[in-house]
């Protein structure tokens, strides 16, 4: 039995570990679902189906998996989630049609409400979405389409929102994994990823402020966490010692950990829900010290945390821990050298609004940047460092007077980086903005390409905007201006 079993099993059957293992009244028979047993299944079903199963032995499937049972999650749907891999696990291919329909009388709908047509219908919507979420570096890799934008067609064919709320990395004990799985659990319903050791794993914050927690490489289903120092233990106990990585539970554990929210795209969303993020984390990097080792600040750590910061895409993760580390040149300077390595638009803009400075140097070490971080890049890596060049460019032709650290406009900012023009008037609403907060509204909104947001703002203001960031948003970003909405009145404003 795998390291850790015992621990699943005496969860699951609710006798002691000292007693069941020598008690022979445990008959309890368990259906194996880890994900080498549906990583087989899959492979199986691509090749009765004619299809090619490379990417599925590649790393990173962990991730797709754990994403998915974040969905399921988020609907209160994790015991048909379990119920769902037990029939993938069971799959006989010479004894169960994948189109008989009769095989999936009994299975739940997916997390969306809609039913399973048949078994072929279940692989089919689990391929597809284990494909939106695999990890990022490792598919990117074959494809040139990153986890970000593979979650975009996610959105586009699932009617859900996914936003990422922060993501950094942590050296986490014991008591500082607790620490963090305590401060996490004072929001409900959000998804939490652990990452670290190669491999990735799922935490649901409940309504009821416990944990649903889910490791691919588990045989059987965990039961619920109500305890987060219980939690913490089996993570480290498990996931840990299954993979073999730290023999030493007293080690410091190297930990990945990246927070989302999932919503309904045709519900209403509370502002709150988009202007909290930056705010949370800072309360988690300062409340739980788990960036000081020793009394001081851990740099390596900081800076670790900002690349995986800009690996995500999460610009908000980046102006926190900025702010945590005192704006200090040592890491405005890493934050920038991982935004351009990532290709990450939306972080360097965050960089450069914290007040990093760009001069002649910066140009030029942007593009030697660019060739050792991507040895081998894409058409698509190459447009993205081309829109890098050009939004330094603008940077260095327009510095930056000041950097605006009021309290408010993170909030408005994140709601332009996430694209939510109704949150972001919502939030103007109960504000009163100056020219030249308005001014550095619409640079961002430009600047990330964000055609909803710049659409509003355009239509609450009454004076002109910069007649160079004007030229580029039409001619550097390919923003499609003629197909803006009030286009006369917004064309006029740019001074076409």
């Amino acid at each position: 039995m795998a390291e850790g079993m015992d621990d699943v099993i005496s969860k699951l059957s609710g006798l002691v570990r000292s007693e069941f293992s020598k008690s022979d009244s445990y008959k309890l028979k368990f259906i194996m679902i880890n994900q080498h047993v549906l990583i087989e299944k899959f492979n199986l079903y691509l090749k009765l189906t004619g299809r090619t199963s490379e990417y599925l032995n590649l790393e990173g499937m962990c991730n797709g998996l754990s994403f998915i049972a974040g969905c399921f999650a988020d609907q209160g749907m994790i015991k048909e989630f379990y119920d769902i891999l037990e029939m993938i696990a069971q799959w006989n291919p010479q004894t169960m049609s994948l189109q008989d329909s009769e095989l999936i009388t009994n299975l739940p709908k997916d997390y969306n409400g809609e039913p399973y047509k048949n078994i072929g219908d279940v692989f089919e919507r689990f391929l597809n979405e284990i494909t939106w979420h695999h990890q990022h570096g490792v598919l990117e890799k074959e494809t040139g389409i990153s986890q970000a934008e593979r979650q975009k067609q996610f959105e586009v064919s699932s009617n859900k929102k996914i936003l990422e709320q922060f993501a950094v990395a942590f050296i986490a004990t014991k008591p500082q994994l607790t620490n963090i799985l305590e401060h996490v659990a004072k929001e409900p319903n959000r998804m939490v990823m652990i990452s670290g050791g190669k491999h990735s794993t799922e935490v649901y914050i409940l309504p009821n402020n416990h944990f649903a927690y889910y490791d691919p490489t588990l045989d059987y289903r965990p039961s619920e966490f109500t305890d987060p120092e219980k939690l913490s233990n089996f993570i480290q106990e498990v996931k840990y010692q299954y993979l073999k990585q730290f023999s030493d539970l007293d080690k410091n554990m190297e930990l990945y950990i990246s927070a989302y929210q999932i919503y309904d795209e045709h519900k209403n969303v509370a502002v709150v829900d988009l202007s909290k993020d930056e705010e949370f984390l800072n309360h988690l990097l300062t409340e739980t010290s788990a960036f000081f080792h020793d009394g001081e600040l851990d740099s390596n750590l900081m800076k670790k945390s900002l690349a995986i910061a800009c690996y995500f895409y999460n610009p908000q993760s980046v102006r926190a821990l900025l702010k945590y580390g005192k704006y200090d040149d040592i890491y405005m300077l890493e934050a920038f050298e991982k935004a351009v390595g990532s290709l990450s638009t939306s972080c360097l803009v965050a960089v450069l609004e914290e007040g990093y400075k760009v001069s002649k140097d910066t140009l030029v070490s942007a593009e030697f940047l660019f060739k050792v971080y991507i040895t081998n890049p894409s058409q698509m890596d190459k447009l993205r460092h081309h829109k890098i060049m050009n939004i330094l460019t603008y940077y260095y032709n327009h510095p930056l007077q000041s950097s605006i650290h009021d309290p408010i406009y993170p909030r408005l900012i994140a709601t332009i980086e996430k694209n939510s023009p109704e949150n972001l008037s919502l939030l103007l609403e109960q504000q009163t903005v100056n020219q030249e907060f308005w001014q550095d509204l619409i640079r961002r909104a430009i600047l990330l390409e964000k055609k909803p947001c710049i659409e509003l703002l355009l239509n609450k203001i009454n004076f002109p905007i910069d007649s160079d960031l004007a030229m580029f948003a039409k001619n550097t970003l390919d923003l499609d201006l003629d197909n803006v909405k009030n286009n006369f009145k917004f064309l006029a404003k740019i001074g076409k």
